[in-house]
């Protein structure tokens, strides 16, 4: 479980850096347009495409960190009052069903990819090929939806655990 939990580390982190330049180039992007409008009458064409596609960017692959770190809504205010074997069926479903919402979504990303190859869609501006960012999409969300797998069968076959805490035994054990 141990090179499991490494692997995601590692991969959302990587994922969380590339979201984390995507972002700033956006807020450069945006503050420049801003600038250059305001004082100097120069406009970035399709700013709004920038906007738009970086920040779904941002979110899906930003999204899979958010998750292995724990930021994620979970019901731990109920989970804490119960009893252990319900507790870990219950924080088994919350974590199981965020899985699921998020393959369903990979899935409609994965339909969507044929067709728009086959008619060339894309983006208004930039002429960005739509199946590209179904691909962004869908391949973040995998994996966030692995994410919450291992965390609803952690919840299950090891009882429930705040997905925060794995930090603070790294953090006790390196004192």
């Amino acid at each position: 479980m141990k090179k499991l939990d490494s692997f995601f580390d590692k991969l959302t982190m990587i994922m969380l850096y590339i979201s984390m330049a995507v972002l700033f180039i956006v807020i450069v992007l945006v503050v420049i347009n801003i600038v250059g409008r305001s004082f100097f009458h120069f406009a970035i064409g399709g700013i709004n495409e920038i906007v738009q596609y970086g920040i779904l960017v941002v979110m899906s692959l930003g999204i899979a960190r958010t998750g292995y770190s724990g930021g994620h809504v979970v019901i731990k205010i109920i989970l804490d009052k119960m009893p252990d074997k319900p507790r870990r069926v219950i924080a088994f479903i919350d974590f199981a069903i965020a899985a699921v919402i998020f393959f369903i979504t990979v899935y409609v990303c994965c339909t969507l990819i044929p067709d728009a190859m086959n008619s060339g869609l894309v983006t208004a501006v930039y002429k960005v090929p739509y199946y590209l960012i179904y691909g962004v999409l869908a391949a973040g969300l995998t994996v966030s939806g692995l994410v919450f797998i291992v965390d609803a069968i952690n919840a299950l076959v090891f009882g429930y655990y705040d997905p925060k805490q794995r930090f603070r035994k790294e953090e006790t054990a390196a004192e």
